[in-house]
């Protein structure tokens, strides 16, 4: 049953998605508050597995990383619970939007990785839905009398845009499966044109140019390469840092030299100044607004693009500061690097190596993309974060993994 709740987390959560793509249910409905139940119902199966191996769990991350999380996710239920008294939006906004109160719950799904058998069937069910995805794009694409629907494509985006964290891994695959992700990652591109999702070329790139060192890494084993790559962890402080003293948003500067209109957009500068603004006026900055908390938008007010009053922000790193505040985003950015330092350097296997410099990429993007919602991608996020902190998943060899993601029947 524990294995199936791992895998049934991932579907249920990807129908919702795409429904929510497909549907697209405006206001309160049944049919609406009927599919959250699909994520409610997910987080249930990693809160179970939460609560049911706690012990295990807490044995087998890093005490300060363990302590660390249980303050992030008590904050997070408190921040559920501010929004809950102070009656900031609606219940059902509370509580049936992916991007409130289910986004703040998603860490639960850590609790999945202290399952190594967990570390096969994510790779086997994403590695399977990839030809899947690709024979149903083909079939849509010749009997679709509108081929370029970006309902549609934003749904076959979304069923194989978990292909990303393959990339990584692909050093540790079969020849088959190697083939199959290199396929993945055409279709995922493609998609991210036609959806105009800029970001997922952006890490697509950063994914395969990991592998450059990643090969490196496994004939060599030279030790400079983790250090450098956790070194980039301050690329985005040093151009916060600079755009401040400059005065020049550093998404104006380095998307100001495409030619193409479209590619050249700066649509993350303004986000960062009013999210900012909005927080520092009402003195929120240090705790955020809660869970249904939202922000004042001047240019969605002019343009009539969105509402003015957001609820969410695209950037990873303004969403998690608008619900909680500097505190969160510091518990938030603590969790991730201390699982970066251990995959990178306190690990016996190249799989968690390999995992260690995806969330790398995931860390830079944060502060580019990545919403705080209940994602696939967000729960697979906090998968892999625990996988790098487990410390059984850590200590295994190389061989013992590649028992791991062959064969789960030779698993005792």
């Amino acid at each position: 049953m524990r294995d199936r709740r791992f895998i049934a987390s991932f579907i249920l959560v990807i129908i919702f998605e795409i429904l929510i793509i497909l549907v697209r249910p405006l206001g309160l409905s049944l049919f609406k508050v009927s599919i959250t139940l699909l994520v409610w119902l997910a987080f249930y199966f990693a809160f179970s597995a939460f609560v049911r191996n706690y012990d295990i769990f807490k044995k087998d991350l890093p005490k300060y990383a363990f302590t660390v999380l249980g303050i992030m996710i008590g904050l997070n239920i408190i921040n559920i619970f501010r929004s809950l008294i102070s009656g900031d939006g609606t219940l059902t906004t509370l509580f049936g939007n992916s991007n409130t109160s289910l986004a703040l719950l998603v860490p639960f799904t850590m609790a999945f990785s202290f399952d190594k058998v967990n570390l096969r069937l994510f790779n086997n069910f994403f590695i399977w839905l990839i030809p899947a995805t690709i024979i149903l794009y083909l079939i849509f694409v010749l009997l679709s009398s509108d081929p370029a629907n970006l309902y549609w494509n934003k749904s076959f985006h979304l069923l194989i845009y978990e292909t990303a964290f393959l990339v990584i891994l692909i050093p540790l695959q079969s020849k088959r499966d190697k083939f199959i992700i290199i396929a993945g990652t055409l279709l995922l591109s493609w998609l991210a044109v036609v959806t105009e999702y800029r970001v997922v070329i952006l890490r697509i790139l950063l994914l395969y140019l990991l592998l450059i060192p990643v090969y490196y890494y496994m004939r060599k084993n030279t030790r400079w390469i983790p250090v450098v790559v956790l070194l980039t962890l301050f690329i985005p402080f040093y151009l916060i840092k600079t755009s401040i003293k400059s005065k020049v948003s550093p998404f104006e500067k380095i998307l100001s030299r495409f030619e193409d209109m479209e590619m050249g957009l700066d649509t993350r500068t303004f986000l960062y100044q009013e999210v900012y603004e909005d927080l520092r006026k009402d003195n929120k900055l240090l705790i955020g607004r809660g869970s249904n908390g939202t922000y004042y938008s001047p240019y969605f007010d002019e343009t009539g693009g969105d509402t003015s009053n957001r609820l969410s922000v695209e950037v990873g790193i303004l969403a998690i500061l608008l619900k909680g505040g500097l505190i969160s985003v510091a518990l938030y950015l603590i969790i991730l690097c201390a699982a970066i330092y251990q995959a990178l350097f306190r690990s016996k296997n190249y799989y968690v190596f390999c995992i260690g410099l995806m969330l790398v990429v995931h860390a830079l993007l944060l502060f580019i993309s990545n919403p705080l919602d209940y994602s696939c991608y967000n729960m697979a996020i906090w998968f892999f974060t625990g996988v790098c902190l487990s410390k059984k998943i850590r200590s295994l060899d190389n061989s013992e993994i590649k028992i791991i993601l062959t064969d789960a029947n030779q698993l005792s």
